[in-house]
């Protein structure tokens, strides 16, 4: 290893420690503000247990930011309603992170020692690992749309991407995303200084200029915002750029779950065909900070590769996209996503 790759180790590693140190000297905080799940919104090991025969159990993972809102859990919801069959859905009470519920989910498609909650469903960044692990459901969840990445970043240095128009120009910046997420290994292999934290302490690092940015998919700023804007007052949405790959977030479930993957795929499908899929997505994510601040029309692109996102991605049908990641051909500005359902709203 040469002098130059030694310093530049020996620099990273000093800033994994910095946001270690940072983290958890505020991870009280953040555990005493996670969101409220409510009873009615668990399944308990119990209550599993007295589940009627034919009846499909539905236990998604909990992590910091669970709620009964958020809108994979709401697309889930749909998919089990549109399905036609009879189902009980809920967050598990055991909370975890991606890398645990994935480990869970892989072990037993049942209540067990290696699954203790239960865990059936799990909504994921697609990726090789997780398709060789689990079964996904091959529709995205949210249209292709969490491949449209927003920058978080500080009010500080709310300048500092005015000029940057090339990958290049953003590989000296260091990023963070969520312990576990495939973007993380993504942003990392396209040449990003990628760390992984908790996710509930990525806003946290970055107030306190920690790191640059946080890039966060468009159906997920909204949310942020209301975070941001109550704990958060140092951070801000960048008003130049998007970063772009393809990408689709996807349901996984053990592998021999064959009539709850039907159930969601069949679902899916109906609700995208009938509109109120895209309806949701509307109302959820078209909210009216979102159309001040995006202003989609003249935001500069960035496309970041994601290699063998072709292979996972190829069974997905045409018409289910929202962001048709195999039809747009090279992005450089928002002006080419305007025609798009949805993203329209946002030009």
């Amino acid at each position: 290893m040469g002098w130059r790759s030694r310093i530049w180790a020996a620099g990273a590693l000093l800033a994994s420690v910095a946001i270690l140190a940072v983290g958890w000297a505020r991870i009280e905080d953040r555990i005493r503000e996670r969101p409220t799940i409510r009873d009615d919104d668990e399944l308990t090991v119990d209550e599993l247990a007295n589940v009627p025969p034919g009846t499909l159990r539905v236990v998604v993972p909990r992590t910091a930011s669970s709620t009964p809102d958020a809108l994979p859990y709401r697309v889930l919801r749909l998919a089990l309603e549109a399905s036609g069959r009879p189902f009980v859905m809920g967050y598990a009470r055991l909370p975890g992170n991606q890398e645990m519920a994935v480990q869970r989910l892989a072990a037993s498609p049942d209540v067990s020692s290696d699954n203790p909650a239960g865990l059936t469903v799990g909504f994921f960044g697609a990726g090789p690992e997780l398709h060789r692990r689990l079964r996904p459901v091959p529709v995205p969840v949210l249209g292709g749309l969490l491949g449209l990445r927003g920058l978080w970043v500080n009010r500080s240095r709310r300048d500092r991407l005015a000029s940057s128009r090339l990958l290049e120009d953003l590989q000296g910046l260091v990023v963070a995303q969520g312990t576990g997420w495939s973007d993380a290994r993504l942003m990392a292999a396209a040449g990003l200084r990628t760390f992984e934290v908790e996710p509930d302490l990525l806003f946290e690092l970055l107030n306190e200029n920690r790191i640059d940015m946080i890039p966060r998919g468009l159906p997920e700023l909204g949310t942020d915002h209301l975070v941001v804007e109550r704990r958060y007052p140092r951070v801000e949405l960048d008003d130049h750029l998007l970063l772009a790959y393809p990408f689709a977030m996807m349901f996984y479930v053990h592998p021999s779950q064959d009539e709850l993957a039907s159930a969601l795929d069949e679902g899916l499908r109906r609700a995208i065909a009938d509109g109120r899929y895209q309806a949701l997505l509307e109302k959820a994510m078209v909210r009216p900070w979102l159309r001040r601040r995006l202003n989609l029309r003249e935001r500069r692109i960035v496309e970041l590769p994601n290699p063998g996102v072709d292979a996972l991605l190829e069974d997905v049908p045409d018409d289910v996209w929202i962001v048709p990641w195999d039809d747009l051909g090279p992005l450089t500005s928002g002006e080419q996503l305007c025609d798009r359902p949805v993203l329209s709203e946002l030009c």
